[in-house]
C-alpha cells in the first residue's frame, strides 16, 4: 500500500482564515532579509538530527560560492544519557563543493588537497547540528555561502523524511569574533547575522484524525522539534525559551497553550505542552476539524527558537512520514547570540 503526504487545502480554510493571518503579519516585525530555507547563508541551523538504534541521519552540506569556503560545524546531542555534549569539526570546501555523510559513520578525511576534512561519526545522538562559515584565520565571516539539508531514515522500515536547514544570513557588520549576534537589539556591538524569526507558521493534521492519504482506521501525528537561538557552544549550555501557541481550526476559532523549552525539545504536538492528547488544543476532538494552523512564537523577549517538524500516517500494514519545514514570519526585534568556543 503506497502512502502519497502532500498538503490538503480546502476553500473553508483558505478564505476563512485569510483575514486572520492578513492581520497578524501587519502587527509583526518584518525585516527585509529573513531566516531562509533555500538561501546560502552564514549561519545553517538542523534542529532534528538522528543517529539511535531506529534512525540514522544522512546530512547534506554545501559551499555555492566561486571560491574556498570553511566551515566549522558543532553536534549538539540532547539524550538524557549526554545533554548537550557538543563535538565540533571543521570542513573545507573548494568551489561549489558538496559533501554528505550519514551521521553514524561521519567519514574519514583523504589524501588529497581538495578533501573536506574528517567528520566524527556519532552513536547514540539525538540533537541538533549548527554550522558556521569561516574565514582562512578560523575567524567567523559573513560570505553566506553555505546551504544545508537532513534526510532522517528509519531503519527497519527504510522511511524517509528529509528537510531544509534553516539560514541566518551575514550581515557586513560582523566583527569576526566568537560572539555571533542574532538580530541586534540590545547586543552592544549590533546585530552580525539576520535574527530568528518573529514566528513560525505551521500546518497540521489533528491528533485523532484518520489520515487523508492512508484511508479507513489510519492515524496521523505530528513530532515537533524545537530549538532556542542562543546556544553557548562553548559551554555546552543554551538559554531555554517559553513558546507560545495559537491554534487555529478550518473555522478560523482560535485556542492557545503555551510551553517550556529546555534548549532543545522534540515530542508530539499535542504534547509540547504537556497533558493528554486526546484533550490537547491540537486534537480533533477539541478543533473539530481535520486540519489547524499554529503560530509558534517565543513569549516577549525569551530567546528565539527554529522548529522542524516531522508529520507521520500509520495504516494496520505501512507508516510514512514527511518532515517540513514551517514558514517564517519577520525578524525578532530581540537579540539571540551563539557563542562560539
Amino acid at each position: 500500500m503506497l502512502i502519497r503526504l502532500r498538503s490538503i487545502r480546502s476553500a473553508r480554510w483558505h478564505w476563512g482564515l485569510l483575514a486572520v493571518f492578513a492581520s497578524l503579519a501587519g502587527a509583526m516585525d518584518v525585516a527585509i532579509a529573513q531566516p531562509t530555507h533555500s538561501q546560502a547563508a552564514s549561519i545553517v541551523l538542523l534542529p532534528r538530527v538522528r543517529a539511535t538504534v531506529t534512525h540514522d541521519t544522512f546530512v547534506e552540506l554545501a559551499n555555492v560560492s566561486g571560491g574556498q569556503t570553511i566551515a566549522k560545524c558543532f553536534y549538539v546531542n540532547q539524550t538524557e544519557a549526554d545533554p548537550r555534549a557538543t563535538t565540533a569539526f571543521i570542513l573545507t570546501l573548494t568551489r561549489n563543493q558538496p559533501i554528505g555523510w550519514r551521521v553514524s559513520a561521519g567519514r574519514s578525511a583523504g589524501g588529497d588537497e581538495t578533501d573536506p576534512g574528517a567528520i566524527p561519526a556519532m552513536a547514540a545522538f539525538d540533537g541538533e547540528l549548527i554550522c558556521v562559515e569561516l574565514d582562512v584565520t578560523h575567524a567567523p565571516v559573513s560570505g553566506n555561502h553555505l546551504i544545508a539539508h537532513a534526510t532522517i531514515a528509519a531503519r527497519d522500515s527504510g522511511d524517509i523524511a528529509k528537510y531544509s536547514g534553516i539560514g541566518l544570513l551575514g550581515l557586513d557588520t560582523n566583527d569576526a569574533d566568537g560572539n555571533l549576534c542574532l538580530g541586534g537589539g540590545d547586543c552592544s556591538f549590533g546585530a552580525e547575522y539576520e535574527g530568528c524569526p518573529a514566528a513560525w507558521q505551521l500546518d497540521f493534521l489533528t491528533e485523532g484524525s484518520e489520515s487523508p492519504h492512508a484511508g479507513s482506521g489510519s492515524t496521523v501525528h505530528t513530532e515537533l522539534t524545537v530549538t532556542t537561538c542562543s546556544p553557548n557552544l562553548a559551554n555546552g549550555t543554551a538559554l531555554s525559551s517559553t513558546v507560545q501557541f495559537l491554534v487555529y481550526n478550518e473555522y478560523a476559532q482560535r485556542f492557545s497553550t503555551s510551553a517550556s523549552v529546555p534548549g532543545w525539545k522534540n515530542a508530539r504536538l499535542c504534547e509540547i505542552a504537556g497533558g493528554n492528547c486526546a484533550t490537547s488544543i491540537f486534537s480533533h476532538s477539541v478543533l473539530s476539524t481535520t486540519g489547524g494552523r499554529a503560530r509558534i512564537a517565543p513569549a516577549g523577549s525569551a530567546a528565539g527558537i527554529a522548529i522542524v517538524a516531522q508529520e507521520i500516517h500509520a495504516s494496520a500494514t505501512v507508516a510514512a512520514s514527511a518532515a517540513a519545514n514551517a514558514h517564517v514570519q519577520g525578524t525578532r526585534s530581540f537579540p539571540d547570540l551563539i557563542t562560539l568556543p
